[in-house]
């Protein structure tokens, strides 16, 4: 094996470079076909451009040369992950804790895994097997006092929690992770003073891990040009050769979008695909040099351009929901921002938007703790998560006035207020006929798990405890009141 050449593919791969990075791969392979690190780099490769039955057969081939290699299942389960292969997943962390019994990192992974993907009696097991071996890990407590909230056990829940902050707590995401535990614990026992203390302490040590200011200046140099564009319209939303079967489901996160997805994907007619990335793969395809952008979107698109990279994005959906039969729903909130650019290519797109009341919207999103990316770094302040509030609701006005868009909006106060009548009203418009199962969807059977942020609440009956929240916290909301009730529902 070259040296060279290997390092040459590794950087072509990091620079996003991926078919000149396979076809690397592909000639390393040949050289040394029993090298399962090669193999498993080829299937990196070979998902990034979404050849899935391709990445498939090089990541057997790695499994298959080291099968006892813990490392080596364990990333590919990530991988797995990553591509919401829920199952999969599944497998490879348990298949990595069977190989190494007595090492508790696959076991940590194996139950994190199982708590994020809803099946929390699994995950207990999990949880167990690593607190008999590691009890004292960091992740392994932290794991267990989080699983204790699940579970109900809140009281039990903030022991661990303070008993973790009375240590000098060494790992960084634990570090963190552990206040924005905490606030939710006290949030649900309505001590609402100190679950917001908590939560600033989170915010702040996150904010020291990177630079922060950046990002906000980066997203805000994005969202000025997708603002743009949905301010100025196409004359007229070009015609494609028919459309590919796909409605959209957006609005802000936290405004009930995984309710009304599970509501919707109960329907024998729909499959939901839980916020995947067919859209950013499709508009960054090399059939668009460059990729599709704001800018690029002010020009004429030709018709050509619009049929490949629709072309790209159905191929692309369809490989995500496993099936091309039925309706298929894109569930992606942050996605609404880039509805200027997907309605030029898909003009015939049903729109669904679910709507909620802005206090609650931005309490909701302020109490998360999810990965940083240009997003969800505006959720380290109030006055930041306002500010993503609005511009993402600006530009929901704007290509809401286009000419021709098929669109409907929806209030998560309605939707848990009556389930059935606002249930009805997105099926009529979606052209398909309610069933009264939908009502439940909490006990219907999905092909694929949930993971975004609202997966365990909608794990339960539909409940109306989380309408109205922002009131315990009025006063920290206060100083936005004015911009909030400027924003047009």
């Amino acid at each position: 094996m070259n040296a060279a050449d290997l390092h040459q593919a590794r950087a072509l791969l990091h620079a996003g470079k991926t078919e000149e990075a396979l076809a690397r791969y592909r000639r390393l392979v040949k050289q040394t076909p029993d090298a399962a690190f090669l193999w498993f780099e080829l299937g990196n490769a070979a998902a990034g451009l979404r050849l899935q039955d391709t990445a498939d057969d090089a990541w057997a081939r790695a499994r298959a040369l080291e099968p006892h290699n813990t490392e080596l299942l364990l990333t590919t389960g990530h991988q797995y992950a990553a591509r919401r292969r829920t199952d999969l997943a599944r497998e490879h962390f348990a298949s990595a804790a069977q190989a190494a019994p007595a090492d508790v990192n696959p076991h940590k992974a194996l139950a994190a895994h199982l708590e994020k993907t809803g099946d929390l009696p699994a995950a207990r097991e999990a949880l167990e097997a690593c607190r008999a071996l590691h009890p004292l890990d960091e992740q392994v407590r932290f794991l267990h006092a989080r699983m204790l909230r699940l579970e109900g056990e809140t009281a039990a829940a903030e022991q661990a929690l303070r008993g973790l902050l009375f240590d000098d707590i060494r790992h960084p995401y634990v570090r963190y992770a552990v206040h924005y535990e905490l606030a939710a614990v006290l949030d649900q026992q309505e001590q609402c003073d100190e679950a917001f203390a908590s939560l600033l302490t989170a915010k702040e040590m996150v904010s020291g891990l990177t630079d922060i200011p950046r990002l906000w200046r980066e997203f805000d140099t994005a969202a000025a040009a997708r603002l743009a564009l949905a301010q100025s319209p196409p004359p007229k939303l070009q015609s494609a050769d028919g459309p590919c079967g796909v409605a959209f489901l957006g609005g802000h996160p936290r405004s009930g979008t995984t309710l009304l997805e599970t509501m919707l994907d109960a329907h024998s007619g729909i499959t939901a695909v839980d916020e995947g990335d067919a859209f950013q793969f499709a508009i960054g395809h090399p059939l668009c040099p460059g990729g599709l952008t704001p800018a690029s979107a002010k020009l004429s698109l030709s018709p050509a351009t619009i049929t490949r990279l629709r072309d790209a994005y159905c191929a692309a959906l369809r490989q995500d929901a496993g099936t091309s039969d039925g309706l298929l729903l894109d569930k992606n909130p942050s996605l609404t921002a880039s509805l200027p650019l997907w309605l030029r290519v898909m003009p015939e797109l049903p729109v669904v938007i679910a709507l909620r009341d802005p206090r609650d919207v931005v309490l909701s999103c302020f109490f998360q703790n999810i990965p940083l990316n240009l997003d969800n770094a505006n959720f380290l302040t109030l006055e930041r998560t306002v500010h993503h509030f609005t511009q993402l609701m600006s530009v929901r006005r704007a290509v809401r006035e286009w000419s021709g868009v098929r669109w409907i909006e929806t209030h998560y106060e309605f939707l848990i207020a009556d389930p059935a009548a606002e249930g009805r009203r997105i099926m009529a418009f979606l052209d398909l006929p309610w069933k009264e199962s939908q009502a439940a969807p909490h006990l219907a059977t999905r092909p694929a798990a949930i993971t975004a942020p609202g997966a365990h609440d909608v794990s339960q009956p539909i409940h109306t405890r989380s309408a109205g929240r922002w009131q315990r916290y009025e006063k920290h909301l206060t100083p936005f009141t004015s911009a909030l009730s400027a924003v047009q529902l």
